[in-house]
């Protein structure tokens, strides 16, 4: 083969070469930028897209947000490719792509009933060059020469706070401007350094039609000129493919059922298997999630995403020939000419919109597609001339077991539930401390490592009903001798626990007769009388703390108990006892006595203040407190003559 040079140099004019050298050196620079602008950036697998079109962000806690963007002529900015890492964690897929499906805008008195994706597009020249003021402390990313989408990194506030501990975190904004008729749309997808993305509608602009019938709208004028009240119905379009492969996407539905006095409320969740459009219920609670059918975390629970509803407080539900809005929540297998939630091209067999999308076709093994719908009605003001303030509407998709746990806080020490010595394990050490802090024999503490004398604050209330007391040192002392509760369920599941019978007779805690010691002093046994087993007993006694002599306390004299524990406060005139047993003690026990040391002086009264006892499964019991002193006295009725 007579490979030719490029350019034949030597056969042109000293000025002539030089000339065609720079130019070729021009061409080649130019030749090079084009191939860096239009390589795609395999920044991770499935990712296509150019350096100009792809955005990168690693939180300060490690946590990676990848995405390719692109623009539409109806669309606007559409983002696909979306992966998000978790920090320390692994790189996954979220969406293949998500994009704005209709603007939906009926006036109140049908004057006009707009669809403003497909009527007017949110891109080409509706899709508004964004200024550096509208972008403050980010960068403007071109679409040509265009200055078309906003990328800004933001303090989000939070990401966790506990008594001593806190984390702020971190999200990216992303965000454009489309104009339709005198409105300005702003659609912002935020990803937050915690897995969730956030998606916003704004509108902005000048109220666009005015009516004089007060039927129809609200006076913005001092000629009583109204605006005409009007909807933006929001519609999204998620192609969610979780993991690499989007054919093994399972999509559920939740709802909680409440029990007939409204006290508790139960989780039913149902798989969506064909498509479907549901509506938002705002009594059961409802929403949505995408779980992966193939990868699970280090927990074992699939890893899946939540459509949590935000704003529900408006609904249209509009004529028969606008069915799209009879639901708010759709999932349809995926199809290519399926782009629109109203006026949607008719082309290769495609439906006009998305409730015929709807055609039962089943999801199991395929590509699925969310579609979410978000209802605000518009009422003028006259705050809204000469420009409207900014009206924002939106939703968000919150990771459910994406993690095993919450990576913003990975780095702080804790301890698990139940662990109160925070040494790594729940057993009698632990149900111990809850005793000792329940007779104030030891304190609380929020710090690792703890404090002597002290137990750790967050693993105490093992019940789970807001306190630290006998029955989370009792159920956390059931666990370490391997007794089912619920804290500790066996195999077949959670132990419940019932509500209180009425029915069941009370527990008597009685205060017997003070009686003289050999040693000197006199000493009140107290002890329970019970018609069914003891698992948890707590009680708190005072007496006058001007008594001038030494008072002492001993509980379950009789060894009945499998763990006990009192304590005096001289100062406060207060005693307390704490005993646990984890098979229950039934009948008449002496759980403890209180001993007055000086015996040339009146004992005082003790008095009850505080009572509680629970079974051994960790339920409420009712009490009663009796007197023995009380048998002494005798009480005569009234006559009235």
């Amino acid at each position: 083969m007579i490979r030719h040079p490029l350019f034949h140099v030597q056969q042109l004019q000293p000025w002539r070469a030089r000339l065609s050298l720079l130019l070729s050196i021009a061409l080649l620079a130019v030749a090079a930028l084009f191939w860096l602008y239009n390589t795609p950036i395999d920044a991770q697998p499935g990712a296509n897209c150019s350096a100009s079109f792809f955005v990168d962000k690693t939180f300060r806690n490690g946590a990676r947000w990848q995405l390719c963007w692109e623009h539409r002529a109806l669309d606007g900015i559409v983002l696909r490719d979306i992966y998000f890492t978790p920090p320390g964690g692994v790189s996954r897929r979220v969406l293949a792509q998500g994009s704005i499906a209709q603007v939906h805008v009926p006036y109140d008195d049908n004057s006009a009933r707009f669809h403003d994706i497909t009527d007017d597009g949110f891109g080409g020249d509706n899709l508004n060059g964004l200024t550096p003021a509208e972008c403050p402390g980010g960068v403007l990313l071109q679409f040509g020469t265009k200055n078309v989408l906003c990328q800004q990194v933001q303090a989000r506030g939070y990401a966790f706070k506990g008594l001593g501990a806190q984390e702020q975190g971190e999200l990216l904004s992303l965000f454009s401007v489309s104009t339709s008729g005198e409105y300005n749309y702003i659609p912002v997808w935020r990803f937050a350094d915690d897995g969730a993305i956030h998606l916003l509608m704004g509108a902005a602009g000048k109220l666009q039609r005015y009516t004089n019938d007060s039927r129809y709208g609200w006076p913005v004028r001092a000629n009583g000129l109204r605006g005409t009240s009007h909807i933006h119905n929001y519609y999204w379009r998620l192609d969610f493919d979780l993991g690499e492969s989007g054919e093994d996407d399972v999509v559920e539905e939740f709802n909680y059922v409440a029990s007939a006095d409204n006290t508790r409320r139960t989780l039913g969740v149902t798989p969506l298997t064909s498509e479907a459009g549901r509506s938002i219920d705002r009594t059961g609670l409802r929403s949505w999630r995408i779980r992966d059918g193939a990868t699970a975390n280090a927990n074992g629970q699939p890893i899946s995403y939540q459509l949590e509803p935000i704003d529900v407080s408006h609904r249209d539900v509009g004529p028969s020939f606008e069915p799209w809005t009879a639901n708010d929540f759709y999932v349809t297998r995926y199809r290519e000419c399926e782009r629109y939630a109203s006026h949607n091209p008719q082309l290769n067999g495609c439906a006009d919109n998305l409730a015929s999308f709807v055609n039962n076709e089943s999801l199991v093994g395929a590509d699925v597609v969310l579609w979410y719908g978000i209802t605000f009605h518009h009422i003028a003001r006259d705050e809204d001339e000469p420009y409207m303030h900014a009206h924002w509407s939106g939703f968000s998709l919150t990771p459910r077991d994406w993690m095993d746990a919450n990576p913003a806080a990975a780095g702080i020490a804790t301890c698990a539930v139940g662990d109160v010595t925070c040494d790594g394990q729940v057993d009698a050490a632990d149900a111990l401390f809850v005793l000792q802090y329940e007779v104030r024999l030891r304190t609380t503490s929020d710090t690792i490592p703890l404090p002597e004398g002290s137990l750790y604050t967050y693993s105490c209330d093992v019940s789970g009903e807001g306190d630290c007391n006998a029955i989370d040192a009792l159920l956390t002392l059931q666990c370490s001798v391997a007794l089912a509760n619920k804290f500790c369920p066996a195999a077949g599941g959670v132990r419940t626990t019932q509500a209180e019978d009425d029915s069941v007779d009370p527990v008597t805690v009685t205060i017997g007769k003070s009686t003289p010691q050999s040693d000197g002093g006199a000493h009140i046994p107290v002890r329970v009388d019970a018609p069914l087993a003891v698992g948890a007993l707590s009680a708190v006694f005072t007496y006058d703390p001007a008594w001038p002599g030494t008072v002492t306390c001993s509980a379950d004299p009789d060894k009945n108990f499998d763990l006990a524990a009192c304590h005096v406060d001289p100062t406060e005139g207060m005693v307390r006892f704490s005993l646990v047993s984890t098979a229950g003690v039934s009948g008449s026990n002496n759980f403890g006595q209180v001993v007055f040391g000086l015996n040339e002086v009146e004992v005082p009264a003790l008095v009850a203040q505080t009572l509680l006892v629970a079974s051994p499964e960790g339920r409420l019991a009712p009490v009663q407190i009796w007197r023995d002193d009380w048998a002494d006295q005798l009480y005569l009725p009234l006559i009235e003559r």
